[in-house]
């Protein structure tokens, strides 16, 4: 799976501190900060309805996106989201500056695939994510939306290691230890039987 890139309507705001940042979400905005690429940083404003449709989408924190600012369209990434710790709601965002030959470091997302075809699975078992995200190194064009994993042919007890992950063209893995179990195929829940237990009204042979 490759990027997909949508344009976010955002706009500049003026004052810093948390008075002016109140007063923003009290317009139904929130506010936010542009930073990166060797520039200064920008104070922008923006709509957190957007955010969230993009969050039900995958690989939020992966993707580039377009942002709309007077005129012109500046390529970035979201860094970090600060939400309300009881009603969850967005308070401020922070994007990073893309350039065109940026390295960029994301935690990526990993994608269960081909449990059909896994004889585990089909005796019952589960696939066990020992991991959920990785750390890549890669292009702004090269960063997938999430990592398959494969597990064709794996059987009950059988492990995937970090190394054994195929990773597009230009994506390069952080972790340290190529050997690190990323996931496995477990045995299903035993079931006790009832087949020695008395049923109700009967007798126990002395």
């Amino acid at each position: 799976m490759t990027t997909v890139v949508t344009v976010l309507a955002v706009t500049v705001r003026t004052g810093t501190g948390k008075g002016n940042a109140r007063a923003i979400r009290r317009t139904g905005l929130i506010p936010a900060t542009l930073y990166g690429d060797k520039r200064s940083p920008v104070s922008i404003a923006m709509d957190p309805q957007l955010i969230n449709a993009e969050m039900n989408k995958p690989g939020f924190f992966t993707r580039m996106f377009d942002l709309a600012l007077e005129g012109t369209k500046v390529r970035a990434i979201c860094r970090e989201l600060q939400r309300h710790p009881v009603s969850e709601a967005i308070l401020h965002a922070d994007f990073q500056r893309i350039g065109t030959d940026s390295l960029l470091h994301v935690a990526v997302p990993l994608h269960v695939i081909n449990e059909s075809a896994s004889p585990g699975v089909k005796r019952g078992g589960m696939v066990n994510l020992v991991e959920h995200t990785v750390e890549i190194v890669a292009r702004p064009a090269a960063i997938p939306v999430a990592l398959d994993i494969d597990v064709t042919g794996m059987k009950i007890g059988d492990s995937l290691h970090l190394s054994q992950i195929q990773l597009p063209e230009g994506v390069r893995l952080l972790h340290p230890e190529t050997d690190l179990t990323i996931a496995t195929i477990v045995a299903p829940s035993r079931i006790e039987t009832t087949e020695n237990t008395p049923q109700a009204g009967g007798t126990v042979a002395s």
